[in-house]
């Protein structure tokens, strides 16, 4: 299996209220995982402020996955601080 990412920022037509203030924008990164027979994206959206996984590491800890999963074993069991990840 091969995986790679990429990260977008998400410009909100309508500000989105949050608890803790309003968003404009988002940040997010969508993964993609293929091997010879399947194609599949996910996306990593973590909320800055409000997310349990909003840290300065978050897209050290995603490069580390897609490297994990480019030489073989699984890594989910590490990402049990990572959440958005794990779904991505």
């Amino acid at each position: 299996m091969k995986a790679s990412y990429s990260k977008h920022t998400l410009e909100f037509r309508l500000p989105g209220g949050t608890s803790r203030g309003v968003l404009t924008h988002k940040e997010t990164w969508f993964i993609a995982i293929t091997d010879a027979e399947h194609f599949g994206i996910g996306e990593c959206g973590m909320f800055r402020g409000l997310s349990h996984d909003d840290r300065p590491d978050y897209e050290e800890q995603l490069a580390k996955m897609c490297q994990r999963i480019n030489e073989g074993p699984e890594m989910l069991t590490e990402l049990v601080d990572y959440p958005s990840i794990r779904f991505g």
